[in-house]
């Protein structure tokens, strides 16, 4: 491959993987699902960390576990060694299966129905569907820069390997 073609090697790897770093751990702290809760009715909030109640994190889903495991790994490697081409198709296999997840958690939304009595004795109740916020975009942009990454460091590694 020629220098010309792909002048930042290592360098475009690192920073798409920083960037995808940066805007997976800004989803953490806002939510990427949420509902309305209209009416004093619960809420349901999701973010990249798992089920978030009143600003508190509740006990994290195996599944997110995995999936900050695999960013995390990705960029780690990344930034240790940018041209292994190993870590560029891991890279592109996260993006993947990252936007995979989150899609799948907006296409099938996690809900809530809940019902109590009012102090006239009356049955009161609901079901809230958690939609995906406007936050959804930075998971969406996480799972590309990691795509993006992963194509950079196969490109990489095809270099070093062609010299």
């Amino acid at each position: 491959m020629d220098e010309k073609r792909f002048p930042a090697g290592p360098a475009a790897v690192r920073v798409a993987h920083l960037l995808a770093l940066g805007t997976y751990i800004a989803a953490a702290i806002i939510p990427v699902l949420a509902s309305e809760g209209a009416g004093g009715a619960p809420q349901i909030r999701y973010s990249t960390l798992g089920d978030m109640q009143d600003e508190v994190f509740l006990e994290p889903h195996l599944a997110v576990l995995w999936v900050w495991v695999c960013v995390l790994g990705c960029v780690a490697a990344a930034l240790a060694a940018p041209s292994v081409r190993a870590w560029g198709v891991m890279s592109l296999l996260t993006g993947s299966v990252l936007f995979l997840f989150w899609g799948e958690c907006a296409a099938d939304p996690p809900t809530l129905k809940w019902d109590s009595v009012d102090e006239n004795g009356l049955w009161v109740g609901g079901m809230e569907y958690a939609q995906p916020a406007t936050v959804a975009l930075l998971v969406a942009a996480t799972s590309l820069l990691l795509a993006v990454g992963g194509v950079c460091g196969l490109l990489v590694g095809r270099r070093r390997a062609d010299r």
